[in-house]
């Protein structure tokens, strides 16, 4: 009977000492999920925020590298046709008068961190739709 309740507490231990690792693991995935969430916020704001940013906006607007995809009769026109060629949302910031800088497949929510953008340059001929490569 001894040796019975000598197995038994050590059984008792070993469940214990299981549960308590469980519980510990438990806790840290909580931690890991509330930071997660925390992050994600934070650089939902930052992104939002950096895409409106005029020296951001700059870089774009001045760069050597953008495309021309088309020229349209209308800013609808071009519009329309940035719609059906990038997926997921676009957003568009008026940088001057007769340029406007957008940002399309955007990650995190749909909100930051652009896979394509580009501008759209009001000319005397048109709207000219340019991405940068």
């Amino acid at each position: 009977m001894t040796d019975r309740n000598a197995l038994d507490t050590g059984k008792d231990e070993s469940q214990s000492s299981w549960s308590a690792a469980l519980h510990t693991m438990a806790n840290q995935i909580k931690l890991m999920g509330v930071l997660l969430v925390i992050l994600m916020v934070f650089f939902t704001f930052w992104g939002k925020t950096h895409l409106k940013s005029r020296a951001f906006q700059k870089k774009l607007v001045t760069s050597q590298h953008l495309l021309r995809i088309g020229l349209y009769p209308s800013y609808n026109d071009a519009m329309t046709h940035l719609t059906e060629r990038v997926s997921g949302a676009i957003k568009v910031y008026r940088y001057s008068p007769d340029i406007r800088v957008w940002y399309g497949h955007l990650s995190l929510f749909g909100v930051a961190f652009p896979d394509e953008k580009g501008i759209i340059r009001h000319t005397p001929a048109g709207y000219e739709l340019l991405e940068e490569d």
